[in-house]
């Protein structure tokens, strides 16, 4: 299965472990699922992650949020594609929350 994830879905999964988002990225590191994202993409994921909000919220020192980035870049399959939630719409992909993609990974 290939994904997509909205930069407030990496920013939730590292808040807490409780979450949806985060099972989602150890789906993602365990390679179970295939993480998609262009460059712009995963450039955001970076300036939003070291934000301070973000970092008073997450705990991560600038180093564990750059450690984080290139474990997550090693797994990223590179795409060029821009606007995902119409990309979707036009070539019937499905575009799901964090929850709803982990009803259909987990039996």
């Amino acid at each position: 299965m290939k994904i997509v994830l909205d930069t407030s879905v990496v920013v939730a999964g590292l808040r807490t472990r409780l979450g949806a988002g985060n099972a989602v990225l150890r789906l993602v590191a365990e390679r179970r699922i295939k993480l998609l994202a262009t460059p712009p993409l995963f450039l955001e994921y970076e300036d939003v992650l070291k934000r301070p909000e973000h970092r008073l919220a997450h705990g991560l020192t600038p180093l564990e949020i750059d450690e984080f980035l290139a474990e997550l870049a090693a797994v990223i399959e590179p795409v060029e594609v821009a606007d995902f939630a119409e990309a979707g719409q036009r070539f019937e992909i499905s575009v799901l929350r964090p929850a709803e993609l982990l009803r259909k990974v987990k039996p």
